[in-house]
């Protein structure tokens, strides 16, 4: 499209909406049925378009939007009339339209029976049965761990009396000391950690000595770092629980949904024998 008829577009859009503006409003049901663009034999009235832009609140937005609308009609219409030509005979994309035709009322039946009876309640014990089931085939490749991670500037007062309730385990005193005075801080000790994110709150952390000791203190010209593990699952073993607790109802979900859907399917198909709708 040139810019002369772009020029054309903005000029008929910026008119009709000074003649909506100046209209008394009984008259506006009139003007929504006024033609702003015609290709071929498919018309687009000024009703579409004030549906499109009705979000936009000041003239110059609605203008803009309109004018970008209109054009944007223009062109679809003009690849539709030119698929048309070519395509207009062509079973095969009879064909794809039907197929689409019947899979989207397909959708829509099974999002309206998914609706109305799809329960998303997983029981634990339902869960539990469920990991049992499937565990074998979540073994870890790396290990995993929970824990505490604190960092300290070193300036920090009363670092030495922290490191004491460290090493003893002081989980109050632990925490309520870095809540106050650390940098960083992980102290949810029910979130399983691979090695990898472990090592991106302070790299020099060292993986052998987690995997033998609970504690580990680090300290460099700026800061101190601390690590301690609550609990370690070593590679080869099965992933807790609570670590593909998300991924577990993902998949028990999808299982309930497809046995609602065919046996939903399959109650269709009963009453149809029954009220002899089948023929075979």
């Amino acid at each position: 499209m040139t810019r002369k008829h772009c020029t054309i577009i903005w000029i008929v859009v910026w008119v009709l909406f000074l003649n909506i503006a100046c209209q008394p409003s009984e008259q506006l049901l009139d003007t929504e049925d006024v033609v702003v663009a015609k290709v071929g034999d498919r018309v687009l009235n000024l009703s579409t378009v004030r549906q499109v832009i009705h979000a936009y609140n000041t003239p110059s937005d609605s203008l803009a939007m309109s004018t970008s609308y209109i054009n944007q009609w223009i062109r679809n219409q003009l690849m539709m009339r030119e698929a048309a030509r070519y395509f207009s005979t062509d079973e095969a994309i009879e064909q794809l339209v039907t197929d689409f035709r019947q899979r989207l009322l397909m959708h829509s039946l099974e999002n309206k029976i998914i609706e109305e009876r799809f329960d998303t309640l997983i029981a634990e014990s339902e869960l539990m049965d469920f990991y049992d089931q499937m565990k074998s085939q979540f073994i870890l490749r790396e290990p995993l761990f929970r824990g505490m991670y604190v960092k300290f500037p070193n300036e920090t007062k009363s670092l030495d009396q922290f490191y004491k309730d460290w090493k003893q385990e002081e989980v109050h005193a632990i925490i309520t000391f870095a809540s106050a005075y650390g940098e960083a801080l992980e102290i949810d000790t029910s979130i399983w950690r691979t090695w990898d994110e472990i090592k991106g709150w302070y790299p020099k952390f060292s993986l052998n000595t987690a995997l033998r000791e609970k504690s580990q203190r680090r300290l460099d010209t700026k800061a101190q770092y601390y690590l301690k593990i609550a609990q370690k699952v070593d590679k080869g073993q099965y992933s807790p629980l609570t670590y593909i607790e998300p991924q577990l109802k993902r998949m028990l979900l999808y299982n309930r949904r497809k046995a609602l859907l065919e046996k939903y399917k399959e109650e269709l198909y009963e009453k149809a024998l029954q009220e002899n709708i089948i023929k075979l």
